[in-house]
């Protein structure tokens, strides 16, 4: 989740700077529509790496109303039921 993933505490240490590497799933507004995004933090770096379509829109507009601790810089926690709705499409379940 954005607060799990801008929390000081999960971070690499490294030569006397903290950075993350690995990836996030989490909700993003892309051109003012909610969707399910992944990023890619590669030491310093940052990139958003895909969009998961088809996501319903209803999974979706829960999750805009996390709280003000779990939204972060604009992100949105993927909600259980949106979890349990990946795992379906992928498969995992």
């Amino acid at each position: 989740t954005p607060k799990t993933w801008f929390n000081p505490e999960f971070s690499i240490h490294d030569k006397g700077f903290n950075y993350k590497e690995g990836y996030m799933v989490y909700v993003d507004m892309i051109n003012e529509t909610p969707a399910v995004a992944i990023m890619k933090n590669s030491g310093s770096l940052s990139s958003n790496i895909g969009v998961i379509q088809g996501v319903p829109h209803g999974l979706l507009q829960e999750a805009l109303n996390c709280s003000k601790d779990e939204c972060i810089s604009g992100m949105y926690p993927i909600t259980k039921k949106i979890e349990e709705w990946l795992k379906k499409e992928l498969g995992l379940v």
